[in-house]
């Protein structure tokens, strides 16, 4: 089934008022340090829109129920503190959890969380990858696969340095002037909600197989196979 693509921008708080309203999806800081957090006013201009927020980890601490998107890289959440957070989620009863970042980034997170176990991996993480050296229709094409796994919901594939001439969608200025980011997303996310991509299954168990070996009244020695699925309980 094609994904519906659209359109989301993100900025910092300073600078949200160059994001133009009536933009399907707008991204903005829950966190941060100086003029990155978006105050309660700069959310509220985009009524009609779908509201991400993101949590750099800087800054004021947040709740587990304060925000929609982990941003994991340099100077923002660390991939462990990523996964920690993402386990105080899911124990937190928020069904989804996206993870921000590039390739090696969202694959060294993929393996914390899976680490943790699959109760907190199978069916509660997707990600929005950035990649700048992409275009849209290369950007819009990885919707809907699976990066390291987990379901790819958004792809950042334009920003202030690497497209500085591009014009903002529904704007008139340039990335580079208003210090704005282009992300393509899947129509049908729903930030920490519902989600109606791909959803990993879970892995089949390993079954493990050896000999138990007895004997009988008479001391003759018996054998017959067993199967364990946990390598401790057989049978």
């Amino acid at each position: 089934m094609p994904v519906h693509a659209t359109t989301m921008l993100d900025d910092i708080g300073s600078s949200s008022r160059n994001i133009p309203v009536g933009t399907p999806y707008v991204a903005g800081y829950v966190t941060g340090i100086g003029d990155v957090p978006w105050t309660p006013a700069e959310f509220a201009r985009f009524a009609g829109s779908r509201i991400v927020r993101i949590n750099q980890g800087a800054g004021n601490a947040v709740g587990p129920h304060d925000y929609d998107v982990l941003d994991v890289e340099q100077y923002a959440v660390t991939p462990g503190g990523a996964a920690q957070a993402h386990k105080a989620r899911v124990d937190a009863g928020i069904p989804w959890t996206t993870i921000y970042g590039t390739d090696s980034t969202i694959q060294q997170v993929v393996n914390d969380i899976r680490a943790l176990g699959d109760n907190y991996w199978i069916g509660h993480v997707n990600v929005w990858l950035a990649n700048w050296n992409l275009n849209l229709g290369e950007a819009t094409a990885l919707l809907g696969t699976e990066i390291h796994g987990a379901s790819c919901i958004g792809v950042q594939w334009a920003s202030p340095s690497s497209n500085p001439n591009t014009q903002v969608p529904g704007g008139t200025g340039t990335l580079s002037q208003d210090d704005i980011d282009i992300s393509v997303v899947d129509g049908t996310w729903i930030p920490s909600g519902g989600f109606a991509g791909n959803v990993p299954t879970p892995p089949p168990p390993t079954t493990y197989t050896g000999i138990l070996v007895t004997h009988d009244a008479n001391g003759a020695f018996l054998a017959r196979q067993i199967t364990s699925t946990d390598d401790i309980h057989w049978q």
